[in-house]
């Protein structure tokens, strides 16, 4: 191959970088959705904890209203 052509510095970059930026961008990307999932995970039950409370102060104020009224 006494014709070949010379490697252009943009490809040869990439061919000696682009599996390392694969890589790390992988691996960042992976671990956001990680994290963002359990962010989500977590915000979700604390959303359904202040809803539980919520729901069983009205349940206990209609249950004293009932009590008051059937007095």
């Amino acid at each position: 191959m006494a014709n070949a052509k010379p490697l252009s510095p943009h490809v040869g970059f990439y061919k000696s970088f682009g599996r390392p930026f694969a890589k790390v961008f992988l691996m960042g990307f992976c671990s956001y959705q990680i994290f963002y999932y359990t962010w989500i995970h977590l915000e979700s039950n604390e959303m359904k904890q202040i809803k539980q409370k919520e729901l069983d102060g009205l349940v206990k104020r209609l249950q004293d209203m009932d009590a008051v009224k059937k007095s």
